[in-house]
């Protein structure tokens, strides 16, 4: 896979974390693997290998995968959506 093809996946990652506010930092810390957030990076994870097969014909590799899921938890900036900051400032008038 080229830099270009595994940028396009971290960004895909990225996009899917911040759609579903999936964030590592309001998790427990798990020594199972068996916490609500590794439960819902193991889905996001299949899906991007279920439409990364289908978009280009071949499949990155599980380790690939999850270097692309740590490199867009890392590079993500974690702000509240632009709602959550209106609706804070509209019940502060109150």
């Amino acid at each position: 896979m080229n830099e270009h093809e595994y940028r396009q996946l971290v960004a895909s990652f990225r996009r899917i974390l911040d759609h579903y506010a999936v964030d590592y930092r309001q998790s427990p810390p798990s020594y199972n693997n068996d916490t609500l957030y590794d439960h819902q990076c193991r889905l996001i994870v299949e899906e991007v290998s279920r439409s990364w097969l289908a978009h280009y014909g071949h499949q990155p590799s599980p380790q690939l995968l999850q270097r692309a899921l740590f490199s867009a938890e890392q590079s993500r900036r974690f702000a509240p959506p632009w709602y959550r900051k209106w609706l804070r400032r509209w019940q502060g008038r109150r």
